[in-house]
């Protein structure tokens, strides 16, 4: 790898952050201004209630279980972490948002696992030997690390199915590394209800706050790269 890859690519990863906060920005604002902005207030929210359940008993559980599904069929997680903000607000968004989003890693993770191991041996080869060391040696840190590289879910969580990372290393590893952009975008989401300048700007400064930090670690972990690159030409593939 060149040496000055990391940080071209925590530039571009950088603008991508700055980019997504503006167009977001941009999208809700113009919610907020156009007709739509009176079904979105917690007040005028009786449809939703009334098509999910008496007062809305199951619209969490089908919201958790819509989510897992899309997740898990390879729509960004980041439209399920908006879609909570935008029905649930800040708290009980990012708590929905959050289960959808393990509940669909733990789904891939343990359906990679009974049924992965010949096509990801086939994509990766003798390399899937260099990822089984790392995990066994950084576990956790390892999985909150890989969370932040800027790749699919399904490309990281079929190889870490079959790296031999302990199950409970995968899943708290996963809950803290996606948390912060979890949290990132519920309050984008919730934006679109109230306090639009206050939480879109809120939003902004954390993406790409969250964006520098974790690029920085990333870039500075070398155990990290060999794996960065096989899950990133996989990406590309």
């Amino acid at each position: 790898m060149r040496p000055d890859l990391p940080a071209a690519e925590t530039r571009r990863a950088l603008l991508k952050a700055v980019s997504m906060a503006v167009v977001l920005m941009l999208l809700i604002y113009g919610v907020r201004r156009s007709p739509l902005s009176v079904y979105l207030d917690p007040e005028n929210l009786a449809p939703w209630q009334e098509l999910v359940g008496d007062a809305g008993t199951w619209a969490k559980p089908l919201f958790i279980a819509v989510g897992t599904v899309v997740i898990s069929v390879g729509v960004p997680r980041t439209v399920v972490s908006l879609a909570g903000g935008m029905l649930f607000g800040i708290a009980m968004g990012l708590v929905t948002a959050m289960a959808a989003t393990m509940f669909s890693a733990m789904l891939t993770f343990y359906i990679g696992r009974w049924a992965g191991h010949r096509y990801v041996r086939r994509r990766f080869g003798e390399r899937i030997g260099e990822v089984r060391r790392m995990m066994r040696q950084h576990g956790v840190v390892a999985m909150i690390l890989i969370r932040q590289l800027p790749i699919t879910a399904l490309a990281s969580n079929l190889l870490c199915s079959v790296s031999g990372v302990r199950a409970r290393h995968y899943f708290s590893g996963s809950l803290i590394g996606l948390l912060p952009g979890a949290i990132i975008f519920v309050v984008f989401g919730a934006g679109v209800r109230r306090d639009f300048g206050l939480r879109a700007t809120a939003a902004s400064l954390l993406l790409v706050g969250v964006t520098f930090v974790a690029l920085w670690v990333v870039n500075r972990t070398p155990w990290l790269q060999p794996l960065r690159e096989m899950l990133q030409k996989e990406d590309k593939g």
